[in-house]
């Protein structure tokens, strides 16, 4: 499982740092040591930012607004794109 972030920081440099640099070294770690593994990685509705309409679903636009829920969803591509290099991997 994969459902460590940091929800706001000072910093937006350290909560990137944490959100998305960790999921990739999470990653890496999986492709050294357990290539067999699978991920599965938690979102948030933070990557959808205000509701257009509802119910909010997985097909509505990416529109973060704030740090945390821009780095939620620069984690999710991360893991679409490690996904696409054999990682197998769980999105919910």
């Amino acid at each position: 499982f994969h459902l460590a972030a940091v929800l706001s920081d000072p910093d937006p440099v350290r909560l990137y740092a944490v959100n998305v640099e960790g999921t990739l070294a999470l990653y890496g770690a999986v492709r050294a040591h357990a290539p067999r593994s699978r991920v599965l990685v938690g979102s948030s509705s933070a990557v959808y930012g205000a509701a257009e309409s509802l119910p909010v679903t997985e097909g509505h636009l990416f529109r973060p607004s704030t740090h945390y829920g821009a780095s939620k969803a620069a984690q999710e591509l991360a893991a679409v794109a490690c996904a696409r290099e054999g990682v197998a991997t769980i999105r919910v």
